[in-house]
């Protein structure tokens, strides 16, 4: 074929200089199945249902591995699924599925966030809507946006660990990370968490 042979066919670059040989409808339906699929990872609604439940059930390593590794992971191959798709489709089709799929998080999200009873529950709505801000600002297409976007997975990678552990301090001290159970007083026995 015109990718050549082997995984080298499928390098981003490889596709990126291929762009106008690419079949268009063939390449929406593979955004489409990388959103879904990188989408469903990261946390992007409507495919962030699992992440709540399985946040509140793992210890903090595996947690922040989710919440940092599985996350941006995704979010960096939707960048290059983007990338392809810009240069075959124009910025509009990839761009305003992220733009769609990212308010949607952010929107979902909020008022979990509000009516939260679970310190690791919180911290997942957390990362869904961390997640489609994220995903706002690639789907923007702005090059500042793009460049927001890759700046907030960075601190981000650097804030979530620390909650995270915090959190799983909170839940041994407590036996518990339910909000009722960890009570008043948590600065005073746990200043550091």
């Amino acid at each position: 074929g015109i990718l050549g042979e082997g995984m080298a066919g499928l390098n981003w670059t490889r596709l990126v200089a291929l762009a106008g040989q690419l079949h268009p409808l063939t390449l929406k339906l593979g955004v489409v199945f990388a959103l879904v699929g990188y989408g469903t990872k990261a946390g992007l609604a409507p495919m962030h249902t699992w992440k709540p439940d399985a946040y509140r059930e793992a210890p903090s390593p595996a947690g922040v591995l989710m919440a940092v590794g599985m996350m941006n992971c995704s979010l960096y191959a939707l960048l290059r699924v983007h990338v392809v798709s810009r240069a075959v489709l124009g910025p509009e089709f990839s761009g305003r599925l992220l733009l769609g799929l990212g308010l949607a998080s952010v929107l979902v999200a909020t008022p979990f966030i509000l009516i939260q009873w679970n310190l690791k529950r919180l911290l997942a709505y957390s990362s869904i809507e961390h997640v489609g801000i994220m995903a706002v600002g690639v789907g923007l297409g702005a090059e500042a946006a793009t460049f927001g976007a890759l700046l907030h997975m960075t601190y981000h990678s650097l804030a979530k660990p620390v909650a995270f552990f915090s959190a799983g301090t909170l839940a041994q001290l407590h036996s518990s990370s339910n909000f009722d159970r960890i009570g008043n007083g948590t600065f005073s026995r746990a200043p550091v968490a």
